[in-house]
């Protein structure tokens, strides 16, 4: 009995002599009602063989989540994100991943909630973030569908002007070979001996009308030689231009999917080879020289 009298004292003691429980001032961390990125996401019936043996007598299935949308545009100004699924993909059975730095996300109206798939058709859902200074900000999350891609008819295109182009009495590696649908004929520069030769070479395709660009596909060699970057352009009347993205070279012997950041909308196209490649021309004195197989937007 006197242990347990003494320990219960020992007890308030020690009760006693703990300082009272101080409040954290949360406002001090400021406004965090803040998404940094989305992602959408499927689950996937995982099918290995291994999984399934280890578990068959429990009767489960293995699921994994796969990521299914290109990289988000934050729009951290008007408290946006665009996501886009990837090739294709659909939306109907589908979920959203957050990243943010808040305490606290909660769907408004029929916006499914964050980990759960659902159905994603309407494309457009609204969250209410709460930042632990007590901040509350809604954010809009805009899911789009994959771009498709139909490659658009060149059969009318024509070449408005280019920089410089190889065409002699050996060699017909002219300009207007980047459209004309055949891979196996080339676009290549002029000789590093001739005017105008160095780098940046460029090229302007009319397209004859106004037309929407949500992709460029380009070929080049797959060796090293020609580029290793290049711009694009486009304009309504042929000589006011605006920038509609910038893409490095890959060494491969296809076509390379330049994705533009927005559709973009003109006539004149053009293509501007801004940076030489890794590997010179082996000549008798070794150069830099563009080269291009095919152009073909879509």
């Amino acid at each position: 009995m006197r242990k347990i009298i003494s320990l219960f004292v020992l007890f308030l003691v020690v009760l006693s002599s703990c300082d009272p429980r101080i409040e954290m001032d949360m406002t001090q961390w400021g406004d965090h009602a803040i998404i940094t990125n989305v992602q959408v996401f499927k689950y996937e019936v995982d099918d290995d063989p291994n999984i399934y043996e280890k578990y068959k007598e429990l009767d489960a299935f293995g699921f994994r989540r796969i990521i299914i949308s290109e990289p988000a545009v934050v729009d951290a100004e008007n408290y946006t994100v665009t996501v886009r699924l990837k090739g294709n993909e659909t939306m109907t059975e589908a979920g959203i991943i957050f990243f943010h730095e808040s305490v606290k996300v909660e769907p408004l109206g029929d916006a499914p909630r964050g980990g759960i798939v659902a159905d994603l058709t309407a494309g457009y859902f609204q969250y209410s973030l709460t930042s632990a200074d007590g901040t509350v900000r809604d954010w809009t999350i805009i899911v789009l569908k994959p771009i498709v891609i139909v490659d658009l008819d060149r059969s009318s295109w024509t070449l408005h002007s280019f920089k410089t182009e190889t065409v002699n009495a050996t060699r017909a590696w002219g300009a207007a070979n980047v459209i004309d649908a055949d891979v196996t004929t080339m676009w290549r520069s002029a000789w590093p001996t001739l005017p105008d030769s160095e780098f940046p070479q460029w090229i302007i395709i009319d397209m004859q009308e106004d037309r929407t660009l949500d992709v460029i596909k380009i070929t080049g060699p797959a060796d090293g030689k020609g580029h290793s970057k290049h711009t694009w352009e486009i304009s309504s009347d042929g000589t006011n231009f605006t920038p509609i993205g910038t893409f490095d070279m890959a060494n491969i012997s296809d076509y390379q999917k330049n994705t533009l950041a927005a559709p973009a909308t003109g006539r004149y196209l053009r293509y501007t080879a801004t940076e030489p490649g890794t590997v010179k021309s082996a000549q008798v004195d070794p150069f830099y020289c563009d080269y291009v197989f095919d152009i073909q937007p879509a």
